[in-house]
Order: C-alpha cells, then structure tokens, then sequence
C-alpha cells in the first residue's frame, strides 16, 4: 500500500488539513487529499480542540478508505491559545571551559533545558508530559557571549540556550495519547503554531529577520518579536476576524453568516460604495482596539529589548482594507519602536507553495501555517 502523509492546522476557528504522498528519490510531494471544515463557535477551549480531533479522524478515515493508503505520519499545529510559550534563557557553567563543546555535552545540555523548563512551567497547571510531546525549539546558543550556528561547537565557561517552551494543560494531557490510539500505526506530533510561523517567516525574510510579525486568525491573534532571526518573544490574543464580522452585522443589522459574507465582498472590493463605507467604519473601531493593544504590548516589551518598527502580517486578517495603511502610522510605530524608519509588509502564501508542492490546493491568506508543516515533514525525511 502506498505511504501518506497528513498535516493539518488546527486554529479555534477552522480544521485545515492536508494528505499527501513524498517521492524521496524524486524530492517531490503528490496530493492525495485535502479538507477545510469550519468549526463551530464555543468558549471552551478543550471542547473545541476535541472537536478538531474528531473532524481530523473523520478526514484520515476517508483518506484510508477512500484512496485505500497507509498513514504512515501525522503532524498537527496547535494553535498558541491552547498553548503556555514562552522564550527563556537557560544558563549552564562548563566545568571544562577550555574544551570544545560535544555533541553528548550539547543533548544532555538540552535535557536540563526541558527539565528546567517543566520545573518553571508545571507551577501553571502545564501537563507533566508536555515535554515529551512539544519538545523546546532552540533559538540562540552562545558560549561566552559568541553565537553559535551550523555544528554548535566552541570552547567558553558560559552557555546559554535560548529555547522557546511549550506545554499544554493537565485538561490536554489524554489528546495526544486518544489520537495514538485511533491510528497506532503513525507517527503522530504535534507542532506550536509558534514554531511554524517562525518556520514560515525565516523562509520568506531571511535567517536575520527583525520585527514585529502579526497572525490574525479568525477568533486569536498571536504577535511576536524577532531580532536578527531570533525569536525574542510571543503573545496570543484573543482576538481575531470574527471580531469584525460581528462589527459587520451589528453595522448593518444583519446576521453573523451574512456579515462574514459582506466582509470577503469588502476585502475583495467587490461591494457598493456606500455599503463599503459603512462597513469600513465599523471595522475601524475593531482594528483601532487591536492597535491599542498591540502596541501596549510592544511599548511595555520595548523597556527591556529593542524592537524595530517592521511589522508583517499573516493570517485571513492579514487582507482586511486600511489594516496595513493603520500600522503603519508614525505615531503607533513610534510608541515601541527603536526609532528607525518603519514599514509594513504582507507575507502572503504564493508561488512558494506551488514551486514547492505541485498542486497545492489551498488559495487564501491563511495558509502558512499548514504550508510550513508540510515543510517541515518533508525536510524531517530528506
């Protein structure tokens, strides 16, 4: 039987998933399948990932029967409202500074960092085998103050590993071990969305990107901050585009099924002056909030790290009409930015994915995500 692959994007919002196969020999990806289902509206955060759960199972299922394969991997984004992240500083003294840094030095270097970072984090209700399943991300290694890259190696007294941690709550703790037991035969992971814009960023801007990098889902928002490639730090909000639908429909007085529709119409510049108008006004208001908070956030982190005023945006919220032209006015980049001239740019999925993956069968601004999970597992097999 022919081996798939699976990679789906779980968002608060939607379930986005994609089956393909991998020809090694060949370094090319083939679709098999792909899904995009909208999840219902719900407060509670842990039902709602169930939810995405099943939605997936029932995909992978049809996949099986359907194209009769074997799934031999399955990677799932998980988005940083479910998540505890945070970018921290582990610090190690050498005993022998005066010899080069070994790989076996170096991993079990990286098992302090997860046990140190369980230790901080557990105290906030995080799960005892969140590392196990999201294992720290390396952001910056240096000895002595010298970054290291490439075989990490080197002689110095001091190490320190910046990592960004994840783990998920107590609540979360039987997800991982329930979709294990409905396909025992894959490979399942789970990715931090975090972890997969960076991915996505430092494809599309380089390994020394610095600034500010905004995803705007449909219900969250994440920001976070990167200098010279790194990142330095994140925060998930809980706010999104649903936010401007309901804006939409009270505006109008008009329901929240409609209101989405008018708003892809306003996004799409295919609606009536003066209903554009209206709407535009009462989107104004959404993203003026957004703004206040952003850069609240920003201006506060701006006391303890420098951050340049070049700000990107991801996400479906990434295409909202003024958005881009709002950040970027002087006055909000002035409030936490280093004083160098800003500007705002939109990193889009594009020609990227389809040079990629012929046939990749997703069109919107919400694909970077799922876009750089699938890259991620075919880099994880070549």
């Amino acid at each position: 039987m022919e081996t798939v692959s699976v990679a789906v994007d779980i968002s608060r919002a939607s379930v986005k998933a994609v089956a393909f196969s991998f020809d090694k020999n060949a370094k090319s990806a083939g679709l098999i399948d792909h899904q995009k289902l909208a999840l219902p509206p719900t407060g509670d955060k842990l039902d709602g990932f169930l939810r995405a759960l099943a939605t997936l199972r029932v995909f992978i299922e049809g996949v099986i029967k359907e194209h009769r394969v074997r799934i031999s991997d399955i990677s799932v984004s998980v988005p940083s409202a479910l998540l505890l992240s945070e970018v921290r500083e582990f610090r190690f003294v050498r005993p022998s500074p005066e010899t080069s840094l070994s790989d076996g030095e170096l991993t079990g270097l990286w098992r302090l960092v997860r046990d140190q970072a369980a230790e901080a984090l557990l105290p906030q209700g995080a799960a005892e085998d969140s590392y196990s399943i999201f294992i720290p991300e390396a952001e910056r290694v240096t000895i002595d103050g010298y970054p290291l890259s490439g075989d990490r190696r080197g002689t110095g007294r001091e190490i320190i590993i910046s990592a960004l941690v994840s783990a998920w709550s107590e609540d979360f703790a039987g997800v991982a071990d329930g979709l294990r037991a409905n396909f025992p035969s894959a490979d399942i992971s789970f990715a931090p969305e975090a972890v997969l814009i960076s991915d996505y960023i430092h494809l599309r801007r380089g390994a020394t990107v610095s600034g500010v990098v905004v995803d705007i889902g449909a219900r969250d928002s994440t920001l976070l901050l990167f200098d010279h490639g790194v990142l330095e730090d994140l925060w998930a909000l809980p706010f999104g585009g649903e936010d401007i639908s309901k804006a939409i429909a009270k505006e109008l007085s008009i329901t929240l099924v409609d209101a989405e529709q008018k708003k892809r119409q306003w996004i799409r510049g295919s609606i009536d002056a003066p209903v554009a108008k209206r709407i535009g006004h009462a989107a104004s208001r959404v993203t003026d909030f957004w703004k206040r908070e952003w850069g609240s956030i920003l201006a506060s982190r701006a006391a303890t790290a420098v951050v340049l005023p070049h700000v990107y945006l991801l996400g479906m919220g990434a295409l909202l009409p003024g958005l881009a032209e709002a950040l970027s006015e002087l006055e909000w980049l002035e409030s936490f930015s280093a004083g160098a001239a800003g500007d705002v740019s939109l990193l889009l999925p594009g020609d990227e994915e389809k040079e990629f993956f012929p046939g990749w069968p997703f069109e919107d601004s919400g694909d970077a995500v799922l876009f750089s999970l699938v890259s991620r597992m075919i880099h994880k097999r070549t």
